[in-house]
């Protein structure tokens, strides 16, 4: 996204209902992709993320179809068991939004499981993050 299209984007976001749609819309597009594109990384088939998630598998096809609708937090933490991934789900301001999506790239759709993830340093507690 260029600077003017970001631009133009928040003369849109100006608009209380644009706002709420938008928002929407993002959700209902990332997730959908995300579900794919990890299943794909692992080499799984929609039968395989059925199998290791419990979810029936006509419903795995409606998971990874943004038309479908959002998946709700229970299927979201079976999806998060099944590939053993973290879920992030964050309040954020418009700007931060905004940036975001102008920084998008597919790449950061595929996140390591835990197996495959390595982290150098020890989590930050709380306290330390507050400081």
């Amino acid at each position: 996204m260029t600077l003017n299209s970001s631009s133009e984007l928040w003369e849109e976001l100006k608009n209380k209902e644009y706002r709420e749609g938008y928002v929407e819309g993002q959700f209902d597009i990332e997730v959908p992709f995300q579900i794919r594109a990890l299943r794909r990384a692992r080499g799984w088939t929609q039968e395989d993320l059925a199998k290791y998630s419990g979810i029936p598998e006509s419903q795995i096809a409606e998971l990874e179809d943004p038309n479908c609708g959002p998946p709700s937090v229970q299927i979201l933490h079976k999806l998060c068991a099944a590939f053993d991934v973290g879920l992030l789900v964050q309040f954020v301001s418009f700007s931060e939004l905004v940036r975001r999506e102008s920084e998008f790239n597919p790449e950061t759709f595929n996140v390591a499981s835990f197996s495959d993830d390595n982290i150098d340093t020890e989590p930050q507690t709380i306290s330390t993050m507050v400081s």
